[in-house]
């Protein structure tokens, strides 16, 4: 669910942020309880409604909109995760900030075999690829592709393109301030072990272990492993980027 969401709110801007528990989830039998948040800037907001006629219950170019109403289609969204087998304990939308919280019955092999989880291996691994985003964006409504097609990604359109191309298109196509927030945002993911994390990495395929960029960075703390990765890198996926953690 979290890069579900995260791929859903990835426009310029966000700071999508997600929390997974591994074990106990929210009801018997569940895997992990996954949390997640994201809060759109005023540019990303204004230029989604614009673009989308996001929050007018009418149409874009409608009269009487309701200027306050949120691009977030929460009933939508509970009904789309309801409907994948998850069970949702909350979706709350606040203005231009979203918080939606469900239990993932089972990791192992989730979003297209992304999720490794294999009960007492005490390691849980995600790949990000093509095949995994699009799985998770096959989890959110509908309605969702009208945001996902405003980003022009990579990763969804199969072009290939770096992260700087990447960049240059967006601020050719939405401005300087739009290319900024961009550059400056960043998808958050802690993953809460049962026991205390023994090692975390990010890893990038075809980098070895003296060279090349990372991906990102991951902290540890306690029981805790925090990943912190560049919107625009998720966004071009120039290669699959996996997340690791053992405790």
């Amino acid at each position: 669910m979290p890069i579900a969401l995260a791929a859903a709110t990835l426009l310029t801007g966000c700071a999508p942020r997600a929390t997974l528990t591994l074990a106990p989830g929210p009801n018997p039998g569940a895997d992990a309880l996954a949390v997640f948040g994201t809060t759109l800037t005023p540019t990303a907001e204004s230029l989604i409604k614009k673009l989308t006629g996001a929050g007018n219950p009418s149409g874009a170019n409608a009269p009487g909109s309701a200027a306050g109403a949120s691009i977030f289609d929460a009933p939508g969204i509970s009904a789309s995760l309801t409907a994948a087998g998850f069970s949702v304990t909350s979706v709350k939308v606040e203005g231009s900030s979203l918080a939606a919280s469900a239990g993932i019955p089972s990791l192992d092999g989730l979003l297209a075999g992304a999720v490794s989880a294999k009960a007492g291996s005490r390691s849980l691994s995600v790949t990000v690829d093509p095949d995994a985003v699009n799985a998770a964006i096959a989890l959110m409504p509908a309605s969702t592709k009208d945001y996902l097609d405003l980003l022009m990604a990579p990763v969804f359109t199969g072009e290939a393109m770096t992260e700087a191309e990447y960049r240059d298109l967006i601020g050719s196509a939405y401005g300087k301030t739009v290319a900024a927030e961009l550059e400056a945002a960043r998808f958050t993911l802690t993953v809460k072990a049962p026991a205390p994390v023994k090692s975390a990495r990010i890893a990038r395929a075809g980098q070895n272990a003296n060279g090349g960029a990372a991906a990102g960075t991951v902290s540890t703390d306690g029981a805790a492993a925090t990943f912190t990765l560049p919107l625009v890198t998720l966004l071009v996926l120039e290669r699959p980027i996996t997340l690791e953690m053992e405790w």
